[in-house]
């Protein structure tokens, strides 16, 4: 590895040559979800992206947006990135992290988990948010950054439930 340092620079700074910067295929494209009405407290949904290292994601970082709201007046508002990976060495331990940002209200409680069950041979990233327990509106808009190949791979699945873990 080349011996970095680092600079501290008071003023404008001009840099000339190129960024190195990913392309439009690096990010999906915005799945709409419609969130079900019901009574139960979380909504929960399976997306197409493998949780497991023999579909060829070890070591490979992909973060996940979620975006979206229920409820009449935007009650719950969801704004959420969380980081997702699973270890190439083998032993295939997950890793899931929620990254909050500009949550607009303090019942949001997202959750990022593996599928207890494989769907189409491979367990599946999941995610649950909190929801208004009334019968309200609400979407959620979802999408990958990075691993292009993975994002429709299978089919996407939305469910209520009144626990915020383990549901697929």
């Amino acid at each position: 590895m080349a011996n970095l340092q680092t600079t501290t620079i008071t003023g404008v700074l001009t840099v000339t040559g190129n960024m190195v910067q990913g392309t439009n295929s690096d990010i999906s494209p915005w799945y709409k979800l419609s969130i079900p009405s019901g009574a139960e407290q979380y909504v929960h949904v399976r997306t197409p992206f493998p949780a497991d290292a023999s579909a060829g994601i070890g070591w490979n970082p992909t973060l996940l947006e979620i975006q979206g709201y229920h409820g009449s007046f935007s009650d719950n508002m969801y704004d959420i990135f969380a980081v997702v990976n699973v270890t190439g060495d083998g032993n295939n331990t997950w890793y899931g992290s929620q990254i909050m940002r500009n949550d607009g209200s303090a019942g949001v409680s997202p959750f990022v988990y593996r599928s207890g069950s494989t769907y189409g041979g491979y367990t599946r990233v999941c995610f649950s948010v909190a929801k208004m327990t009334q019968s309200r509106t609400g979407y959620l808009w979802v999408r990958w950054w990075n691993s292009s190949n993975f994002w429709n791979s299978f089919a996407w699945a939305i469910a209520n439930s009144s626990s915020s873990t383990g549901v697929y």
